[in-house]
């Protein structure tokens, strides 16, 4: 293990003091420690159990401290990475630095921090924030925590992290436990760091615009609910992540987060409530989607989503709600590729046709059209829905033949206001076609039933 002091001019600097008379490195002119009291500088024992023990000496009391390191002195400094801040204590502070398998040779320097992460984010567990206020409350690991900026306005969370609450109301069907509970939001413009121990993050209501979490090996949970300024957010290669929660403010196309909503790398991802963003796609790669359940991503129109997304390639899939995200082609989702469909809420999409055959849990599906001039759907398949109570698919383009196939399956299915309520069938107006006489038998039939029934009326004269 070698140790290189803080003062001394890193070798491949610009001016150095002195020359080592051959090719190599040169380094500035010796201090001496015995009787300069004032000099930073770091000593070290020898590691044990994968672990350096350092100790800064000649710091100042409160002080933040950040450590560097490389494994080889031919990198440039800019190229050396940080292990951490540490907060001064008066004369000498100690530091523990974990090696991992950085085994054979490792240098160390340390400097005063001047509040840029110039050597990248540390890894050692520690988290900062950057706030709009003198004191914040976040509660960390289900304990109210005081805490105050150590240096301008940032703050620093140490680990072992597990959960932390910096705002949060469990909204759209968040949970609450000892652990995780309400707590207002703390003003939190930045979050820097990475955790690998830590599984809950509730961010909800701050005005932060940019979250970057990837790669955290333990993240279960991050909520962000009406976090107005998101602009980005990265959440790649997140293993446990199962919850994520970045919902903006309905009806706003001026906030919510541009660009990509990358889960690759993700295979435990569940439950995406990501509606009201400006997203231009949504990905789901090298492993991430199969135990999708709940995909909620509905009003972003702004700009334009990839449109012929293949939703089969959800089996878990429960509840799909997408309206007014311009997606377009056929929507296969018969009992065959996700057999846990319950609701499908789909409607303002360019669709061209819908298949649903099968789906014994399926309670709802709208998919009706907001464009009553360019209806694009065709045709419309529900049949073994046997507890549908729900179908919403007016302003299309569906055939007579299509609109008695739906009308005549929900009759034979039998559901009445006796077993369930809200029965509507909705398939008037756009392009759909009038249905046959048996069509309109069967919608009779339904209203005897207490069903909604609403169709194109067939021409005057008809039989």
């Amino acid at each position: 293990m070698a140790v290189k002091a803080a003062d001394a001019p890193t070798p491949g600097d610009a001016n150095n003091y002195g020359n080592n008379g051959g090719s190599g490195p040169a380094y500035g002119p010796l201090i001496n420690y015995a009787t300069n009291y004032t000099a930073l500088y770091l000593t070290t024992s020898l590691a044990t159990n994968g672990v350096a023990q350092l100790i800064l000496h000649n710091t100042s009391n409160a002080v933040p401290y950040e450590i560097i390191s490389t494994d080889s002195l031919t990198t440039g400094l800019t190229n050396w990475t940080s292990e951490g801040l540490w907060l001064g204590l008066p004369t000498n502070t100690p530091a523990t630095i974990a090696m991992g398998s950085r085994t054979k040779k490792l240098f160390f320097r340390a400097r005063v921090w001047t509040g840029e992460f110039d050597h990248g984010v540390p890894t050692n567990g520690q988290l900062f924030l950057m706030v709009n206020t003198n004191s914040i409350y976040p509660v960390i690991n289900g304990v109210t925590n005081q805490l105050t900026p150590f240096y301008r306005n940032w703050v620093m969370l140490n680990p072992p992290l597990y959960c932390v609450n910096l705002g949060y109301d469990a909204s759209d069907n968040g949970f609450t436990n000892s652990l995780v509970n309400t707590n207002p939001p703390q003003g939190v413009l930045k979050l820097v760091g990475f955790s690998p121990t830590l599984t809950n993050l509730c961010l909800s209501y701050n005005p932060l615009t940019n979250i970057n979490v990837s790669s955290w090996p333990a993240l279960q949970d991050l909520e962000c609910w009406h976090c107005t300024n998101m602009l980005s957010v990265s959440i790649t290669n997140c293993p446990q992540l199962s919850r994520v929660c970045f919902e903006a403010i309905q009806y706003d196309s001026q906030h919510g987060i541009l660009g990509s909503l990358d889960f690759t790398g993700c295979p435990n991802i569940a439950d995406v409530r990501a509606a009201d963003n400006r997203l231009s796609n949504i990905i789901f790669a090298k492993g991430a989607g199969p135990r999708l359940w709940h995909l909620c991503v509905h009003d972003n129109s702004v700009y334009q989503l990839a449109i012929n997304v293949d939703f089969s390639q959800f089996p878990s899939m429960s509840q799909l709600w997408i309206w007014n995200d311009n997606f377009g082609g056929p929507l296969n989702l018969s009992s065959v590729n996700c057999p846990n469909l319950s609701s499908v809420q789909a409607s303002g999409n360019k669709f061209t046709s819908a298949d649903f055959s099968g789906q014994t849990n399926l309670d709802q599906i709208w998919v009706w059209s907001t464009d009553y001039y360019n209806p694009t759907l065709t045709n419309l398949n529900i049949a073994g829905c046997s507890r549908l109570r729900q179908v919403e698919a007016y302003n299309q383009s569906l055939p007579s033949s299509v609109v008695d196939s739906v009308l005549i399956a929900l009759d034979q299915m039998g559901l009445s206001t006796d077993v369930a309520d809200g029965l509507e069938v909705l398939l008037d107006g756009g392009r759909n076609e009038a249905p046959s006489v048996e069509g309109r038998k069967a919608a009779e039939s339904l209203k005897a039933k207490g069903w909604w029934v609403s169709f194109t009326p067939p021409p005057v004269g008809t039989p």
